[in-house]
């Protein structure tokens, strides 16, 4: 059988994807948690970690790295900066 190149994309990647969900993870460096401290969380309360707020998180795709990311804002959005992989 012949195989044939597929046609070129054109447009813009956006144009094509920006419908699509990418469901992602950050990770945090790993914690212990009791259960008795788990089971008594309440929406809004804080966990605290050992993370170093200047170290980068890592985002994953299906728990594949992608890329180091930073936390930040955006406008009034809280966000993630994504850091160059290279």
């Amino acid at each position: 059988p012949r195989h044939e190149t597929p046609p070129p994309l054109s447009g813009r990647l956006e144009d094509a994807i920006g419908t699509q969900s990418l469901h992602c993870q950050v990770e945090l460096i790993p914690l212990t948690l009791p259960l008795d401290g788990m089971i008594s969380l309440s929406v809004g309360d804080v966990i605290k970690t050992d993370h170093p707020l200047t170290a980068p998180l890592m985002l994953k795709h299906r728990q594949q790295p992608i890329c180091p990311v930073t936390l930040g804002k955006t406008q009034s959005n809280k966000s993630i900066h994504l850091a160059s992989s290279s």
